[in-house]
């Protein structure tokens, strides 16, 4: 895989999070963070698994982690 395919990874990861919590009542979007971080914790150890160079904090920034 290369970096064109990790950022568009973390960008869906990113998008369709934002679209659920904007969707979702705000009890829910507790939860929701927390699926999606557990979601994007295991695509990046796949990537990491594909590209020795893959930067996990940069991948889980992009994807919107920690916001």
């Amino acid at each position: 895989m290369t970096r064109k395919d990790f950022v568009a990874l973390a960008e869906a990861i990113r998008d369709s999070k934002n679209a659920l919590i904007a969707s979702a009542p705000e009890g829910d979007r507790p939860l929701i963070l927390q699926v999606f971080q557990g979601m994007a914790s295991d695509v990046a150890k796949v990537c990491a698994r594909q590209n020795p160079r893959f930067d996990r904090g940069r991948f889980l920034t992009a994807c919107g982690m920690g916001q």
